[in-house]
């Protein structure tokens, strides 16, 4: 069990000795030991799938999946669907005629597998070279060790809305937001998200799903589904994972993997494709469920257990809606969104629409605007706002921007 666990620190991004610039070279040592970490990675398939993207999707049996590499999931045992759904969770659509879904990159496979997206020795040179502070996804808390705009996340900005401090605790964030494909440079990254958070006695656990450009992380500058989780003790060096890097995210859907791509994307002024993400924890058990919350054909990815999350198991005192972007070395950042700045018109910007909470009775309810706040760090180079609640889309958010020498 030692050998796989130091494997999985490796592909959460704990290598820190390891910052390069340029294409990483490796010995013919380091040859040997990615051909050893990918034979433990890489499960046994019972059917190999290539998407039209190019990525090899592997069908793994459901109990032998990456996520039970996790010394806490040891005996676990998968759970197909949350006890129950929330109540109250009604979504409604922009516009019938200007809003669709995007198609997601999609696997058939075998009932009792799930599709991994296989890891090549090309994603273990680049989880490598990746530093992991410029790779973390920030903590939406307001807490003093997690909030440092600059100094702790050099070069990352963000323009989101979040919930106020209170006593409050939230069981799940529900939002619909649109597709786009930002510009982004081989050291750069944009993304897109949904947040759930704890950030109480010294314990940071969160959850952030929705979609990301990342060419260091994925290999190119599509647009592509992404999940992150962290839980990090004493708000240490960030230590987060992505998708299925790292153990721990159980998946339970046969057909949509973790880390497919999305096309078409919205356009500016044009056609908006959309996709809605509902975080989730189950009331019984208190694992943590991700659903793509389509009225006609909902989608159950799968889910965390509460054992991977010390705080989160009592709910989380914060979620967020909003994007984060990554400066290269050189100090500018990519475009947010599609580019432009929020100016209210839907179709101009990013944006996230019928907000919702999942409330202490494990609900789904509208959110009350007087407990949000707007969150920047760098409004010459981009924005949020918070528009009133509307009929047809609920409370909504827009954010974007041109990016450029954003400060550090």
């Amino acid at each position: 069990m030692g050998s796989i666990t130091l494997i999985v620190y490796l592909l959460c991004f704990l290598v820190r000795f390891h910052r390069v610039q340029g294409e990483l070279s490796i010995s013919e040592e380091e040859h040997l030991e990615f051909d050893n970490q990918l034979n433990v990675l890489n499960k046994p398939p019972l059917k190999t799938v290539v998407g039209e993207a190019g990525d090899v999707f592997d069908c793994v049996d459901i109990h032998k999946q990456p996520a039970f590499d996790h010394p806490l999931l040891k005996n676990h045992s998968v759970q197909m669907a949350p006890t129950s759904m929330p109540e109250g969770l009604i979504a409604k659509s922009l516009t019938a005629s200007k809003e669709l879904r995007p198609v997601q990159e999609t696997v058939d496979c075998p009932h009792g597998t799930v599709p991994i997206r296989r890891t090549r020795k090309e994603d273990l040179k680049r989880a490598k070279s990746i530093n992991t502070v410029s790779h973390a996804q920030r903590s939406i808390s307001p807490h003093p060790k997690t909030s440092t705009l600059t100094t702790k996340y050099p070069g990352q900005h963000r323009a989101i809305v979040r919930t106020k401090l209170s006593n409050r605790m939230y069981h799940g964030a529900y939002g619909i937001m649109n597709t786009l494909n930002p510009n982004v440079e081989r050291e750069q990254w944009s993304s897109a998200q949904i947040w759930v958070e704890n950030a109480a006695g010294g314990q940071l656990d969160t959850i952030q799903v929705g979609w990301k450009v990342d060419p260091k992380l994925f290999g190119d500058t599509r647009t592509r589904f992404f999940i992150y989780w962290e839980s990090n003790a004493d708000f240490a060096e960030p230590k987060g994972c992505y998708n299925l890097l790292c153990s721990g995210f159980v998946q339970t859907n046969r057909e949509n993997p973790v880390g497919a791509t999305y096309a078409p994307t919205s356009k500016y002024g044009g056609q908006q494709y959309t996709v809605s993400f509902y975080i989730f924890q189950d009331g019984i058990t208190k694992d943590w469920w991700l659903i793509n919350r389509d009225l006609k054909n909902p989608i159950i990815y799968g889910y965390w257990p509460k054992s991977l999350f010390p705080s989160l198991t009592q709910g989380a005192n914060y979620v967020g809606w909003g994007a984060v972007t990554q400066a290269a070395s050189s100090g500018f950042s990519p475009q947010m969104g599609n580019g432009y700045f929020a100016d209210g018109h839907y179709d101009h910007s990013g944006y996230f629409s019928n907000i919702l909470v999942m409330n202490e009775s494990y609900d789904a309810e509208e959110i009350k605007r007087d407990i949000l706040e707007i969150v920047r760090d760098a409004p010459k180079c981009f924005n949020a706002k918070l528009y009133p609640y509307r009929q047809d889309v609920g409370n909504s958010i827009m954010y974007g921007g041109p990016g450029g020498a954003c400060g550090v």
